[in-house]
């Protein structure tokens, strides 16, 4: 894949040091959720419209089953956060310590990759309405990128 990205009016072909791969978009009917992984990696829709900015990497986008709300992460140094927004960007909240959200079909949860301080990775669930937080695997092998089936009975995902 090649990518170039401006940078003050220049197009010089800087990518970020953050990795390019896995890239993970969202779709929710005609609207794209689009990390742009450069200089700015801020989360936008396919017209360009800001979802989330700030001076970290946002990555990981995912639009609710309804279409009114997006998760993402943001990476600030070592640490990765869930974050909710708007569909444009209002109201950010933030949700859990993890990263590769995914929201379940009735909106209500959100299935995550969270990191423990020796660096295993596990699939972790978290309650939108009352933020309860819940480990869903707890092995020593890695487990990561969790999505919901369309029934919401099971949740897939990649272990090593």
């Amino acid at each position: 894949v090649a990518a170039t990205c401006e940078v003050d009016g220049d197009w010089n072909g800087v990518l970020h040091a953050a990795p390019l791969a896995p890239l993970r978009i969202s779709v929710w009917k005609d609207r794209i959720l689009v990390p742009r992984h450069f200089l700015d990696s801020d989360i936008t829709l396919s017209d360009g419209s800001v979802v989330a900015h700030s001076g970290d990497i946002e990555s990981d986008p995912a639009a609710s089953p309804d279409g009114k709300t997006d998760a993402y992460t943001v990476q600030k140094d070592s640490r990765f956060e869930i974050w909710t927004a708007g569909v444009h960007g209002e109201n950010p909240v933030f949700r859990a310590l993890g990263r590769e959200p995914r929201f379940s079909p009735s909106g209500f949860e959100i299935v995550y990759t969270n990191t423990d301080p020796a660096g295993n990775q596990d699939v972790w669930k978290v309650d939108l309405r009352n933020s309860a937080s819940e480990s869903l695997t707890d092995a020593q092998e890695i487990d990561r990128e969790p999505d919901w089936s369309p029934d919401a009975r099971i949740i897939a995902f990649a272990s090593a």
